[in-house]
């Protein structure tokens, strides 16, 4: 999934990046960013969203 992706699904839940990191259970939005930004390189997608990104 690319960053652009993963925005985009962010994006279509209607989530900020601080809300989709508290129901991925993480504790600070940057890392909801730093699957956004287009640098970095490759990263695991967070099965929830990954789930989502299939319906």
């Amino acid at each position: 999934m690319t960053p652009t992706e993963f925005r985009t699904i962010r994006d279509r839940l209607g989530l900020t990046q601080a809300e989709l990191a508290r129901v991925l259970g993480y504790h600070h939005p940057s890392h909801i960013s730093s699957f956004e930004r287009e640098t970095g390189g490759a990263r695991a997608v967070p099965t929830l969203l990954a789930l989502d990104a299939s319906l």
